[in-house]
């Protein structure tokens, strides 16, 4: 495969056509693994021909080649200064990784190196390569419409990486060392099904309201890093999740707190959408349904005729964990967001309820916030006076219930401030 590289140097304006044949060529090095002389996978040295890793090198220097060709490209054209922004962050992530891939590749100086650690880089510098080149598409096109951004972008994006993923987690099961202890496994099509699903639709929704809001002039540079750095961590998450299944057999090989942190990795993210919502979308229109003392925020009535600044009151919840269960109110509209964008999505019976009194010092009051899954009520401990208990380790284990995974242990508090809790 290496041998077919050209020797040429990248066109000074870069094409489609010659990015996407660099793009092919990195996917061959991950999947046939052609580079690598020896057989056994995953084992704690790989020996690599010394005419590959020159052909490795090489074909980094013209990837690299071809990023700088599409920057200068960029200059030359008209781009709002935020879109340039965040195209710039990918860039310099990728020049990053390639550099350090190739001082990784020199340093080796026996042509030894882990096969691990060297898949984890080819891999993170495809991913990146990946943005860059959906991103060039976009602009090439002078069209910005965040379907087409979607679609073309990050469609290929998932395709590609979980084509790598499968064979990477196909190889692992085979290795004595990768099981599980206990050869655990969690055989948990629906969980599998629901998380996918879950990161696939949060980073499309987050780049769709990306591609919306960051070309326009009114963003702030601080926003614009901010919201930038959440878009990265998500999509940094997703790729670390998806190593973990199994998408043949639908099966999770990752044991229950390694989940449980994946989770709530993805609550914490949706907290940083909704800071960016309740800034930079409140203002238009959304509507709150206040009853019988709750608050419920929709996220799919909009319309000129509904009121405007309703999401005040998440703005409002001083608690980080309340700020979180708000959040998971958003799993409603990225269902609609999927369904808009004709994504084959599994419809879950999800509603979540948020008592509105929860924060102390908000309403002067403090009641228990409810959640509702597949028709069982899930109750969260409030935070405790003086510092006591952990509400965090609180909403882990609530957030492990309600996927069924621990069981149905439930704590529920009301509101005096007492608690029960059964098994």
């Amino acid at each position: 495969m290496t041998s077919e590289i050209s020797d040429q140097d990248p066109p000074k304006v870069s094409t489609i056509d010659y990015l996407e044949a660099l793009g092919i060529g990195l996917s061959e090095f991950l999947v046939t693994r052609s580079w690598i002389s020896t057989e056994p996978i995953f084992q704690d040295e790989v020996n690599i021909d010394p005419a590959y890793t020159q052909k490795l090198l090489q074909y980094i220097e013209k990837l690299r080649g071809a990023v700088s060709s599409i920057v200068a490209d960029f200059n030359t054209q008209q781009l709002k200064d935020s879109f340039n922004t965040f195209f710039m962050y990918f860039v310099n992530q990728f020049q990053k990784d390639a550099r350090d891939l190739s001082r990784v590749l020199l340093a080796s100086g026996e042509s030894k190196l882990e096969e691990a650690k060297l898949f984890d880089y080819l891999t993170r510098l495809q991913v990146v390569f990946l943005k860059i080149v959906g991103i060039f598409e976009v602009i090439e096109s002078e069209e910005y419409p965040e379907i087409k951004y979607i679609k073309d972008f990050l469609d290929k994006y998932r395709e590609s990486l979980v084509e790598v993923v499968s064979k990477k987690v196909e190889e692992a099961k085979k290795l004595e060392q990768m099981e599980l202890e206990g050869n655990e496994k969690f055989e948990a099509q629906e969980l599998v099904e629901f998380l996918s699903l879950l990161f696939l639709t949060i980073t499309k929704t987050l780049f769709s309201y990306l591609t919306v809001y960051l070309i326009t002039e009114s963003i702030t540079p601080s926003v614009k890093h901010y919201i930038t750095n959440s878009i990265a961590r998500t999509l940094a998450i997703t790729t670390d999740l998806l190593e973990y299944f199994d998408v043949s057999s639908k099966t999770v090989l990752m044991k229950p707190d390694m989940l449980l942190n994946f989770l709530f990795q993805v609550f914490a993210e949706l907290k940083v959408f909704v800071d960016f919502t309740q800034h930079y979308i409140a203002s238009t229109s959304f509507e709150v349904a206040r009853q019988g003392g709750r608050a419920t925020p929709s996220f799919l009535q909009v319309g000129e005729d509904k009121p405007k600044g309703v999401l005040e009151l998440i703005s409002n919840r001083k608690c980080v964990v309340c700020q979180m269960l708000y959040a998971s109110s958003l799993w409603e509209y990225i269902q609609q967001l999927a369904h808009d964008l004709e994504l084959q999505i599994k419809t879950y019976d999800v509603q979540f309820t948020i008592d509105a009194g929860w924060c102390r010092g908000v309403y002067g009051i403090r009641r228990t916030p409810t959640l509702k899954y597949q028709d069982k009520l899930y109750w969260i401990t409030p935070v405790k006076e003086q510092g006591e208990g952990d509400p965090h380790r609180t909403v882990k284990r609530e957030l492990l219930n309600l996927l069924g995974i621990l069981g149905t242990y439930q704590t529920q508090s009301d509101s005096n401030g007492g608690e029960k809790s059964g098994n």
